[in-house]
């Protein structure tokens, strides 16, 4: 009766379909870098100026001259 119950235990534990975890995608060195930030843009002279105007208009503080 032993010998019955361990071969239909043996029977069972290498037929049972076991999930395993998938693998972890390759990775290449630097492959996650993050890219360069956008070059900052400048501010135009006329830019510059409506904004010194819209300031003045709200009794902003304007910056010192360069």
């Amino acid at each position: 009766m032993l010998i019955l119950v361990a071969v239909a235990l043996a029977l069972w534990w290498f037929s049972a379909r076991r999930a395993e975890a998938p693998s972890p995608p390759p990775s290449a060195p630097g492959a996650r870098i993050i890219g360069e930030p956008p070059g900052a843009e400048e501010i135009t002279a006329p830019e510059k100026q409506e904004l010194q105007r819209i300031l003045r208009e709200r009794g902003g503080a304007s910056p010192a001259p360069p």
